[in-house]
């Protein structure tokens, strides 16, 4: 029985109470065996068991700390010098107070990182906040202990000073010379301590005898503050002169932009970025892809086979044109003759009667070669063509046939075409969209659209088509020329260019930001409206020009408008629609993609305000009908095969968008990262108060509160009401009085309801 308590003590002198924590951590982990919820909470709230078992070693620790006068447990001699944690608990604690503390306060400091890392941020700025008081408490110490040492030295206690000194009152004016050569000679510590405590200053013949520049080397060589001296030397030429001004008799000021941050910050920030210059990216930031598309020898089987497949059905056509595109190839037919010979009597040279053949031909109709759409895509064994007249400029209709190995379209490629160098120099802000089908590059200058609406299937190239118009769009214009509003409710589209300087605000993830942001941005439109007035400016070219301050261009890019209009339909439609309306004079340009392009989301006032549109693939033909106002986009292949309709188009055309991958945008976004940053109009879209939607709350909940008023009086004057006699008496619509009426009857005003009798006022007048 002795070993066994003994055994038992001595596994407690190793583990301590920490034996217990282990043993709950096992049956509770048993228990996850055994109960689904345990189970649960142990896979999906990991961080949390993790914290708590980082805690459970802390609290081991602690346990070390206390000592039973006869040990733990005390049953025999060997526990007399034993502790609650045990030997375990004393290796986690450690020998020394310091280590203590610092072990014991990491494995807290660790448990809350765990369990809750954001926390860890409030811990860190806690932690500074602690140090910076330290070292502001160790420098009071240091600066009081030298002052006291300069004073002993320089200027003696009155009390127990043994030299001839005077001792002069404060408001005496025998000192106002004194005090002002003083004033440039020492530091406001330095003669401030003990004698001015008393209300007395200490003037000492043998210093006031000496000359001023003594005065200033002897301070020095007994290590006061010489720097001040030094910078009020020179600014002072006459050493008995005063500075009136009291912000500059503070020892720490100085002309140097360090020691006034909040206006020569400013100068310095001005004229150094005025005299840099923003350094485009260049081209060669960007990947050129590889030139491929289809063969000279697929064209011409293509054709053959177009052709075979009319004449089956008996429809002449003749394939003019060809014109290949990356994802397209555009055949450009003519179409044939119908012909049929009949049978005419006629007279030969001798007068004789005869019956000869005549041929008839007309032109075969354009409805009959649409008729066989689906049994050309059979022949040709494609999915999807594309039949549309008038083509290339002339008399043919153009098939869209999709090839075999398309290629893949490079921004970089387009930018370094000749179409594009030609345009850019002549365009606002030019954007490289993509190659038409029959292989010419399509650019467009945003100022002319004035606002882009792009609608497509999910994986159909949308975000990629909005990268590529952002990338082209910081590559050819500096932060001083044109400035952006992104919007990303999925966060990971366009939360890349977070670091570039075209940014007015950090790319704005939160839906329930964008209704402050867009009414922010309507408040810069009026602003910029009222000086174009002043200086009599139609829009933003004229106003760049007649203005030395320019305006920069701002462009929104919104990369999901269904999400918006789920969370806040009126006021974001609201906020577009006055911006696509009034934005264009004023340099702000829309750009809003969406995959369900249905009238709910793409409202009628937000369709007739966005004239330049985009689709890729959608899904039917009714969403075609939505975003194009016409079929055919549910005919698209995806991957950034696209139905581009601008402002002057009579009808949409086929493009492949360009194509730009994630490290090109990285490497545009550290260009401009890493340059030296130029001058930047700073545009502020926030205004200091409350936020604009708490003021529309705030009017609504005053207003409810008023007809609530009103509802309750209506109720104090009859016996018997109704929601229509609310209706009729506070004159609002049906639902608006039913709520009034479930308001009433919840405060106990009027009785419950009774079919569609009137409810009894159950208060009087």
């Amino acid at each position: 029985m002795t070993s066994l308590i003994e055994s038992i003590e001595k596994i407690f002198m190793i583990g301590g109470l920490g034996i217990f924590l282990i043993t709950a951590w096992i049956f509770y982990f048993l228990g996850a065996l055994k109960f689904k919820s345990i189970r649960e909470f142990l896979l999906f709230r990991y961080q949390v068991i993790l914290g708590f078992i980082i805690f459970t070693v802390a609290i081991w620790g602690l346990f070390s700390l206390i000592n039973p006068p006869n040990g733990f447990p005390g049953w025999t001699k060997q526990s007399i010098n034993s502790n609650l944690g045990g030997s375990i608990g004393s290796m986690i604690l450690g020998d020394s107070l310091i280590n203590q503390i610092l072990r014991i306060s990491s494995l807290i400091f660790l448990t809350l990182i765990v369990i809750k890392p954001k926390s860890s941020i409030l811990i860190v700025k806690f932690i500074k906040i602690i140090f910076q008081l330290l070292r502001i408490m160790f420098k009071k110490i240091i600066s009081n202990y030298w002052s006291k040492n300069s004073t002993n030295k320089s200027t003696p206690i009155p009390e127990y000073s043994t030299n001839k000194s005077t001792l002069i009152p404060e408001n005496s004016p025998l000192i106002t010379k004194t005090v002002d050569d003083r004033s440039r000679s020492t530091s406001k510590s330095s003669w401030g301590s003990a004698a001015n405590n008393l209300g007395y200053f200490v003037v000492n013949e043998k210093e006031e005898q000496k000359p001023h520049q003594e005065i200033l080397s002897e301070e020095k060589s007994e290590g006061t503050v010489s720097d001040f001296n030094n910078q009020h030397n020179a600014r002072f030429s006459d050493p008995n002169e005063v500075d009136t001004d009291p912000k500059r008799q503070n020892q720490f000021w100085e002309t140097s932009p360090m020691k006034d941050p909040i206006k020569n910050t400013e100068e310095i920030t001005t004229t150094n970025t005025s005299k840099k210059k923003w350094a485009l990216p260049d081209v060669s930031l960007l990947s050129s892809a590889s030139h491929g598309g289809i063969s000279p020898e697929e064209i011409s089987e293509t054709s053959q086979i177009i052709k075979k497949t009319f004449a089956e059905y008996k429809v002449e056509i003749e394939v003019e044109k060809v014109r290949p595109g990356p994802t397209v190839t555009m055949y450009g037919i003519q179409p044939g003759w119908v012909r049929k010979n009949r049978n005419e009597k006629t007279k030969d040279e001798n007068g004789n009667q005869i019956i000869s053949k005549v041929e008839e031909k007309t032109r075969v109709s354009v409805d009959n070669i649409l008729r066989r759409e689906k049994d050309l895509a059979l022949a040709l064994k494609t999915p999807s063509l594309r039949i549309e007249t008038p083509v290339m400029g002339e008399s043919l209709l153009g098939i869209e046939v999709p090839n075999p190995n398309p290629s893949l379209v490079a921004l970089r490629n387009v930018m370094e075409s000749k179409i594009y160098k030609d345009f850019e120099s002549k365009a606002a802000l030019p954007i490289a969209l993509g190659k038409g089908s029959d292989g010419d590059e399509v650019v467009f200058d945003l100022t002319k659209m004035p606002h882009l609406l792009i609608a497509g299937a999910t994986g159909s190239g949308k975000s990629v088509c909005i990268n590529a118009i952002i990338s082209c769009l910081i590559m050819e214009r500096t932060p001083e020329q044109l400035q952006m509003v992104l919007v990303d409710p999925k966060r990971v589209e366009l939360t890349p260019y977070n670091q570039i300087p075209h940014l007015i605000e950090p790319v704005i993830v939160e839906t329930d930001q964008v209704v402050n942001t867009l009414k922010g941005i309507i408040r810069e439109m009026m602003d910029r409206y009222r000086q174009m007035e002043e200086i009599g400016a139609r829009n933003i070219e004229s106003y760049n020009q007649k203005s030395s301050s320019k305006f920069p261009y701002i462009v929104v890019a919104i990369d999901e408008l269904a999400d918006l209009m789920m969370t806040a339909a009126f006021d974001v439609e609201q906020s577009i629609c006055r911006l696509a309306q009034l934005g264009r004079a004023t340099g702000i340009h829309l750009i809003i993609a969406t995959q369900r392009p249905s009238v709910d989301v793409i409202t009628g006032l937000i369709k007739a305000n966005f004239p330049s549109r985009i689709s890729f693939a959608v899904t039917s033909q009714i969403d075609s009908r939505t975003i194009m106002d016409t079929s055919g986009a549910e005919k698209l292949l995806g991957r950034g095969d696209m139905l581009y309709q601008p402002i002057d188009g009579t009808r949409p055309s086929r493009v492949q968008n360009v194509f730009i991958s994630d490290d090109e945008i990285k490497n545009l976004v550290s260009h401009w990262k890493n340059n030296p940053k130029g001058f930047k109009p700073q545009i502020d879209i926030h205004t200091i108060g409350d936020p604009i939607g708490l003021q529309s709350n705030i009017d609504a909940s005053s207003k409810s509160d008023q007809l609530i008023d009103q509802a309750i009086a209506v109720a104090q004057k009859n016996n018997k009401i109704s929601t229509s006699l609310l209706q009729r008496r506070l004159r609002i619509g049906y639902p608006r009085a039913a709520r009034l009426m479930d308001e009433l009857e919840d405060m106990g005003i009027v009785s419950a309801s009774d079919g569609s009798k009137s409810r009894d006022v159950l208060i009087s007048s």
